[in-house]
């Protein structure tokens, strides 16, 4: 359940029953359009504030076509997180190179991947393995890309 809150009002449920990731960007149109604060619970008990930086989802998040051009000159060869995307993110990773594996997707797409289409890419660079590790962790959290799911 994904709701939010505008100012001193009350909770406002904005998606149930929806995919995790479409609920998760139309919450955020709305959060953004009221000047509200998105919160959203899987399992309807527990609420947590969704910060939109943490979650990918704020509008200074860079997206670039995933082709090889832009790869090389838009993802650097030094360590950290990255996130393909279609319409939702599809597929979350972490890597010692970033130019490196966002090429191996290109050449190599898995099943899942092709379902999609064309892709979009946004990195963030990690210096700190056990911190890459764990915003990649928050990052699946937050939005179950069905093809980490797969394998």
């Amino acid at each position: 359940m994904i709701g939010v809150t505008e100012g001193d009002r009350e909770f406002s449920v904005l998606a149930t029953g929806l995919p995790w990731p479409i609920a998760i960007q139309r919450a955020y149109g709305y959060s953004v359009s009221r000047r509200g604060r998105m919160l959203v619970s899987r399992n309807g008990d527990l609420f947590e504030l969704l910060d939109p930086q943490d979650a990918w989802l704020s509008a200074d998040r860079v997206w670039r076509a995933h082709n090889r051009e832009t790869i090389f000159a838009h993802a650097p060869s030094t360590a950290g997180v990255y996130v393909l995307r279609g319409a939702t993110p599809i597929y979350v990773g972490e890597t010692a190179n970033l130019r490196e594996r966002l090429l191996y997707h290109l050449a190599n797409p898995s099943e899942c991947a092709r379902r999609f289409g064309a892709l979009e890419f946004s990195v963030q660079e990690f210096v700190s393995s056990d911190l890459r590790a764990r915003r990649a962790a928050r990052l699946l959290a937050w939005w179950m890309p069905p093809c980490n799911e797969m394998g």
